[in-house]
C-alpha cells in the first residue's frame, strides 16, 4: 500500500468527499477497494484535524446509535413501570 495520495484525493479528502478521494486511489494506484480504504483511513488518521467532514462523518454515526439506545432505554422504561 502506497502511503502518497494523489493530489486529487487530497483535493477530494479536504472537501469532505471520502468516497470520491478512495474512488481515486483505486483508479491511479490500481489497488482493491479494501486497500484504497484504508489508506485513505491512514491518511486522515495521520492527519489528525486536517479533514474535519470525513471524521465528522464517523462521530455522527456513533451518536445516532446512542440516540437510538437511549430511546430503546426510554421506551423499555416507559413500559415496565407503565
Amino acid at each position: 500500500m502506497k502511503n502518497d495520495l494523489p493530489d486529487q484525493a487530497v483535493a477530494a479528502l479536504k472537501s469532505g468527499r471520502k468516497i470520491e478521494a478512495i474512488k481515486i486511489v483505486r483508479e491511479t494506484q490500481g489497488v482493491g477497494l479494501k486497500e484504497a480504504k484504508e489508506a485513505i483511513d491512514w491518511h486522515i488518521g495521520s492527519n489528525p484535524g486536517a479533514y474535519p467532514a470525513c471524521e465528522q462523518s464517523e462521530l455522527t454515526g456513533g451518536l445516532w446509535i446512542f440516540l437510538v439506545i437511549l430511546i430503546l432505554i426510554g421506551v423499555g422504561i416507559f413500559y415496565w413501570v407503565g
